[in-house]
């Protein structure tokens, strides 16, 4: 963050970026490894969806970050797997990742030929507003709101 915002206090620029842009909720999508911005951004978290892939690398890096989160004591967390081929039944990736982790899983991200077509020309909700992919988005977004909400912090409703 130091990079794009040129500020030493990071706190201090998201605090700022949240009453510029009147945000109730800000989603920072950082890889899941350990860095300075993950760090920073964890620091402040009180909610966090760790978005992983199902191959080692990153079910390594998955635990050491649930580790940190852990620590921070961030108040709910959960998992997001990404880019699941669909040919994995859902209930075995759940099973899988909510016995090894002890988190929930929020929803799961199958792979979709959809959204690769797309190739970042677009939004794909709005591309494809009755597709599995964005109702699982949905979903997701969702529960983090009510989350928010039994935080009580304010929500949007768009």
């Amino acid at each position: 963050m130091q990079q794009h915002y040129g500020q030493d206090k990071p706190f201090e620029v998201l605090q700022q970026l949240s009453q510029d842009l009147a945000l109730d909720l800000l989603l920072i999508d950082n890889q899941p490894e350990m860095s300075d911005d993950n760090l920073t951004g964890l620091s402040f978290a009180d909610i966090s969806l760790l978005l992983l892939q199902l191959d080692t690398y990153d079910l390594q890096r998955a635990a050491v970050l649930l580790e940190v989160i852990e620590q921070l004591a961030i108040t709910k967390t959960w998992l997001v797997p990404t880019l699941v081929l669909p040919t994995i039944e859902t209930n075995v990736v759940r099973h899988m990742l909510e016995n090894t982790y002890q988190y929930p899983v929020a929803g799961i991200l199958y792979h979709s030929e959809e959204m690769i077509g797309l190739a970042s020309r677009g939004i794909f909700c709005l591309h494809h507003p009755n597709h599995v992919l964005t109702q699982t988005m949905i979903a997701i977004a969702q529960q983090l709101e009510q989350a928010c909400q039994a935080l009580s912090y304010p929500s949007t409703h768009s």
